[in-house]
């Protein structure tokens, strides 16, 4: 994207404010319970 590792660190840091988790895996969690993402089940 050419964009800084340290923009992308920026950009988390105020997403996972907003949303109100510690880390990527609570925000992962807070997308599926509301509805933004789904599991389709297994591929393989």
């Amino acid at each position: 994207l050419g964009i800084s590792h340290q923009t992308v660190k920026n950009h988390m840091t105020a997403i996972l404010r907003k949303l109100r988790v510690e880390d990527r895996t609570q925000a992962a969690v807070y997308a599926l319970q509301h509805g933004w993402v789904r599991l389709d089940g297994a591929r393989g």
